[in-house]
């Protein structure tokens, strides 16, 4: 059965449609005991869900290697946050909810895109160890007890440090699972190299340009923000400066094969000219080698 999506403009609204008291205007920690439906939300604003038994999407996330002691979702504003029960037991967890307006002008409104899990698929979420979850629920803690306390001129500050703190250790966390899921994404970095060179060879840098990280990723069922997270861990490099990596590499194979004119090679690797691929790959025309410095 299609469960109907409710659009949740403010924090509050949110704390209502859980019966939870609103104890700041602008953030909110939610007992999910308290959800007894299925419910599909769209908020606008970010939200961290730990879930301690999970069902669909979130279920099906998890891998042989990965841990099974809770599972937390990270979404970003306006995107769907599903609220699974089932017929035999209410959703045990929590659900954290916090307004852009919370960490404007602060530290953490200046870092919230380095956690680019908030832009992963419900199939990319985080599976935690028992120690793990009991470090994130300490934190949960922290900020509804920082909540109950009262609002001051020091509560944006403490919460966004208690913020920081939970989004800092979930990206630990992540790293932790990419290293247990080894062998997996071993296999997607492969594939996906594969491919990037497929695409360099047909020439389509030429005739398309650079690929968006989109079109790799969508065909393994992946998010462009999780790939380019797992390349980054793995290569050292993000989508793009593999792309990049990989057409100097073919860029000096050609060169040092005589197979094709430079010019040719450039026109075909998407290169503006012979002096700019010359530049870029450290070619020298007159000796027919590379400089490097």
């Amino acid at each position: 059965m299609e469960h109907k999506t409710t659009y949740i403009e403010t924090v509050h609204s949110c704390n209502r449609l859980f019966n939870e008291k609103t104890l700041h205007p602008l953030v909110s920690v939610i007992d999910l005991a308290n959800a007894h439906e299925r419910k599909r939300l769209r908020l606008d604003c970010y939200s961290v869900m730990l879930c301690e038994q999970t069902s669909g999407d979130l279920a099906s996330s998890r891998m042989k290697c990965d841990f099974a002691d809770g599972t937390m979702l990270f979404r970003a504003p306006d995107k769907m946050v599903p609220i699974e029960t089932s017929t035999h037991s209410n959703l045990s967890g929590r659900l954290l909810v916090f307004h852009p307006d919370l960490f404007c002008g602060t530290k953490l409104g200046k870092k919230i895109h380095e956690y680019t899990f908030f832009k992963y698929k419900l199939t990319e979420a985080l599976h935690l160890s028992q120690p793990e979850r009991v470090r994130i629920l300490a934190i949960f803690d922290g900020i509804k007890a920082e909540l109950e306390w009262g609002v001051d001129c020091f509560s944006q500050s403490i919460i966004c440090n208690k913020l920081e703190l939970l989004l800092t250790y979930c990206s630990r966390y992540y790293i932790r699972q990419m290293v247990l899921r080894r062998d997996s994404i071993d296999k997607t970095v492969e594939k996906v190299t594969e491919n990037i060179d497929a695409y360099i060879m047909q020439g389509r840098l030429a005739t398309d340009g650079k690929p968006c990280t989109c079109k790799f990723a969508a065909p393994l069922g992946l998010s462009s923000a999780y790939l380019n997270d797992v390349l980054q861990h793995e290569t050292g490099l993000p989508f793009e400066a593999l792309v990049e990596s990989r057409r100097l590499r073919m860029a000096r194979q050609q060169l040092t094969s005589g197979v094709k004119t430079d010019a040719d090679i450039a026109a075909w690797l998407g290169y503006a000219n012979t002096a700019l691929m010359y530049s870029l790959t450290s070619f020298n025309e007159s000796t027919r080698r590379f400089s490097y410095k």
